[in-house]
């Protein structure tokens, strides 16, 4: 059974280099072991979907991102008064290939 988020977590999107969205993804997971960052960053997407294409004749199957450009990230970015907690966004805000 998946585990529901506080009422702090949230998710916010993200906006990254395009084309690098998986890159970034492996970036913050890793960051978030060698930073210890588990207790504030819990999940992150980049929501694809399957789609079959015909070139040169043959039917192909590849994934296509649904927010090129864009990840999703669920985390604790707000303290209780709704401030934002600095230690967090300036984790997402330097990990490379993040604009946004």
């Amino acid at each position: 059974m998946a585990s529901v988020p506080a009422p702090q977590d949230q998710w916010y999107v993200v906006q990254v280099l395009s084309g690098q969205e998986m890159k970034v993804k492996d970036n913050i997971r890793r960051r978030i072991d060698a930073e210890e960052m588990s207790d504030y960053v819990f999940s992150v997407l980049v929501p694809t979907e399957r789609v079959s294409e015909v070139k040169g004749g043959r039917k192909m199957e590849t994934n296509r991102k649904f927010f090129p450009g864009y990840i999703i990230v669920n985390m604790h970015l707000l303290d209780d008064r709704n401030k934002l907690v600095d230690r967090t966004w300036y984790f997402i805000r330097e990990t490379p290939g993040v604009i946004n």
